[in-house]
């Protein structure tokens, strides 16, 4: 399964299952994620309070194994998003 919605990517690395994480260059998205209730919640600026969401789903993709690429946007596979993923297929 493949996926460019950033609400289903982001909880997904932070679950070891994306396989190949594409990440368009010089974009951010700032937020937190809420591990109760495995979302995101997606705010407008950088606070005290919140974090890169972007760099979240780069780094847990890296820690569990996963591939990244960073891209520009005329070469991700849907370009209107700022992820976009492969996932792992699950038993």
């Amino acid at each position: 399964k493949a996926s460019y919605k950033e609400e289903e990517i982001v909880p997904a690395a932070v679950n070891q299952r994306v396989d190949t994480l594409f990440v368009r260059n010089r974009e951010e998205m700032w937020g937190t994620f809420d591990r109760k209730n495995n979302d995101i919640i997606v705010e407008a600026e950088k606070t005290e309070h919140n974090a890169g969401l972007l760099n979240m789903a780069v780094i847990h993709t890296i820690l569990n194994g996963g591939e990244v690429f960073l891209m520009e946007s005329d070469e991700m596979p849907e370009p209107r998003s700022k992820l976009n993923a492969l996932f792992r297929f699950q038993a």
